[in-house]
């Protein structure tokens, strides 16, 4: 190389690499905001796919579940309080629904039939005092005995903070009158339990003892939930308005929110069907069907909080019961037609000959049943 010429650095030699140009709204589309589009509603961060914002929730913010009987129940989030508190409130059922169902309502709230006379209207929740509120929303749930005259009487109150699930009250109650049937094989409860707990000062002297502490938690804006809770009330000599009825919830959602409601399903059948869990277990309650109130006030809960966050699902399963509910409907209008009303069902006979031998479903006619057949609890 000659002396004058300049000596040039020495630089690595470069790849050129040609990147496709693209358009204008695919450069858009992968713009970081754009990508993510799914929130983590604690910590706003962003996901591109709605699966890996779960599993980022489950494990950053998940709260431990609430747990009995080896059931785990779902909590509340504080981000989804006021969804749930809203969604809650548009549950509510109508002045109207309540009333055809069988419901008190305080003086004045109710639609008042002409050819009907009054009902007895029992004392509502107190008014709302802004220096001491009162729960948002409870759970209520109560088992009862018999009475003379078939009529029931309280035996057991207990009540649960929807939002929180924690247990606000759960007391045996001393029968102001009479039991003549403990129902022992639905309530669990005996008359031997209920002198122990009347000895031990654990029970609650009374149903109006046990109005009081569901006064002491609720005022008329507190939001009362429970499966056909309109018997609860009835036996706490109370009236409300604002009232979830899981049952009606449900029935509603199969059969037409303004329709008639002609079957109500089992909060047991609700558990299995909705939630897929299992409720009222032989090993849990000590016989197979046997209540436990907690554990119904938590399932009642569960069943509520389905039908508040996932609407979808709830309507899903509602198509689904709805047309199995009116194929046995036809099958039972198509029985009655060809066999005519000269036909009587043979519970008794098991032999292949006489008479047919029919389930008690398969000749039940609900429109003339009382309006809370035997599995709506």
């Amino acid at each position: 190389m000659p002396e004058d010429s300049p000596v040039l650095p020495n630089f690595p030699s470069l790849a050129l690499i040609l990147l496709p140009i693209q358009p204008e709204a695919s450069r858009i589309n992968m713009s970081p905001a754009a990508s993510k589009k799914y929130k983590c509603a604690q910590c706003s961060k962003g996901f591109k796919a709605e699966s890996s914002r779960k599993q980022h929730a489950q494990a950053k913010h998940a709260m431990p579940s609430l747990i009995y009987r080896n059931i785990a129940y779902s909590n509340v989030s504080v981000a989804e309080l006021d969804t749930i508190t809203r969604r809650l409130s548009d549950l509510c059922h109508s002045a109207q629904r309540l009333q055809k169902e069988g419901y008190s309502l305080p003086t004045g709230t109710g639609v008042q039939d002409d050819s009907r006379p009054a009902p007895r209207t029992n004392p509502p929740c107190p008014d709302r005092d802004p220096s001491a509120p009162k729960m948002a929303a409870i759970v209520l749930d109560c088992e009862m005995g018999g009475t003379v005259g078939g009529q029931d009487e309280l035996l057991q109150i207990t009540m649960i903070d929807f939002l929180s699930g924690n247990v606000l009250q759960s007391r045996l109650v001393s029968p102001s009158r009479p039991i003549i049937n403990w129902r022992e094989n639905i309530t669990g409860i005996t008359a031997a339990s209920m002198q122990q707990a009347v000895a031990e000062n654990s029970a609650l002297h009374g149903w109006e003892a046990a109005r009081a502490e569901l006064w002491r938690f609720a005022d008329k804006d507190t939001i009362l939930l429970g499966q056909s809770v309109y018997k609860d009330l009835k036996v706490l000599h109370a009236s409300h308005m604002r009232i979830v009825d899981s049952a009606i919830v449900t029935a509603e959602a199969v059969l037409g929110k303004k329709s008639k409601i002609r079957k109500r399903w089992s909060l047991k059948t609700l558990c299995e069907e909705l939630l897929g869990i299992e409720i009222r277990r032989p090993s849990q309650a000590g016989g197979y069907g046997v209540h436990d109130a907690l554990e119904d006030a938590l399932a009642t809960r569960e069943v509520v909080l389905l039908c508040a966050r996932e609407p979808d699902k709830l309507k899903r399963w509602a198509g689904v019961t709805r047309a199995a509910f009116f194929e046995k409907k036809s099958k039972q209008t198509n029985y009655r037609g060809n066999h005519g009303t000269s036909i009587r069902p043979n519970f008794m006979n098991n032999s292949n000959e006489g008479d047919e031998v029919l389930r008690w479903e398969d000749v039940v006619d609900w429109e003339t049943w009382p309006k809370s057949p035997p599995d709506s609890d």
